[in-house]
């Protein structure tokens, strides 16, 4: 079989009977090529992987091919990095501290926050779309991340249900505000409604990458954006920029909008539009803000 599978027979292994024949002949594959520490397993009605102690979630299907082993055994030091590198540029969560994740996708991200904030602190990682909210919780779950609390809702300017369309990758998956049909309902709330149900007085991060409706979100948290010390709204004018929507220019309003709130902004040139388009702020109120400035955009 060398070091690839076959399609055909990968699809006629993976269901009930021939998941584990399947999983044994990956696993034998890791070892041959040196993946010790790689384990491919199945489980419930999704697919894993771990590597040494961490376990990633998968998907329904097999996705778990030989190609992607060395990508497997990077991945805790990729999403430790990737964390890092987008949102504690210019502040880093304390110890003890709370940090709300909203749009925490799979948990690439809730890793590095829960280390951050050690065991007497709390990370409360909000997803909105359920394949995906799904993989996060199953993520912290297995993981062992007791002081991350998964929640599945969208933030917006108000609660009740909105619709989301999903897109041909999870990290796209937005809110639909084109009317279209087949989309997929959830629950929306106001961070000021979910602070109120999780008893959270004052949060010292909040990492905000929502695919274009942080406009409605942050409208809805002028309550609470007095309590948020430090935040960081990623942008997604570059989405607009190569013709996805004008709903995903958003960095106008957001940048007036924080600062009309009392928070001192800071940006990245950076060739990465992802990154170029990131809005970080420290509120006036707190210590903090000495150590972020205020600079034009």
């Amino acid at each position: 079989m060398g070091f690839g599978l076959k399609q055909r027979l990968v699809s006629t292994l993976d269901r009930p009977g021939g998941r584990a024949i399947l999983a044994a002949a990956v696993n034998r594959l890791a070892r041959l090529h040196g993946f010790n520490d790689i384990k491919i397993f199945y489980e419930g009605r999704r697919w894993f992987h771990r590597v040494g102690e961490r376990t990633f979630p998968g998907h329904r299907h097999f996705t778990q091919w030989p190609y992607n082993f060395a990508a497997f055994a990077a991945q805790e030091r990729r999403y430790l990095n990737d964390a890092n590198d987008y949102w504690m540029a210019f502040f880093t969560p304390p110890n003890n501290g709370i940090v709300i994740d909203v749009g925490a996708g799979e948990g690439e991200d809730v890793l590095a926050f829960s280390r951050a904030v050690g065991r007497q602190g709390r990370v409360i990682a909000i997803e909105a779309f359920p394949t995906t909210f799904e993989v996060l919780r199953e993520f912290c779950l297995r993981n062992g991340l007791a002081n991350t609390v998964t929640l599945q809702a969208a933030l917006g300017d108000r609660s009740g249900t909105i619709t989301f369309q999903e897109s041909t990758h999870w990290v796209e998956n937005a809110i639909d505000m084109q009317g279209g049909s087949g989309g997929v309902d959830v629950r929306c709330a106001t961070l000021g409604e979910i602070c109120a149900e999780l008893n959270i007085a004052e949060i010292d991060y909040l990492k905000m990458n929502i695919e274009g409706a942080e406009v409605q979100a942050l409208k809805g948290m002028v309550d609470v954006l007095p309590r948020i010390k430090a935040i960081c709204v990623s942008c997604h004018d570059f989405r607009a920029d190569r013709g996805d929507g004008e709903q995903f220019r958003t960095r106008d309003f957001v940048v007036p909008f924080l600062r009309s709130h009392g928070f001192a902004l800071k940006f990245r040139d950076d060739p990465r539009p992802y990154v170029r388009d990131q809005v970080f702020g420290t509120h006036i109120s707190t210590a903090e803000s000495k150590s972020i400035g205020n600079s034009e955009p």
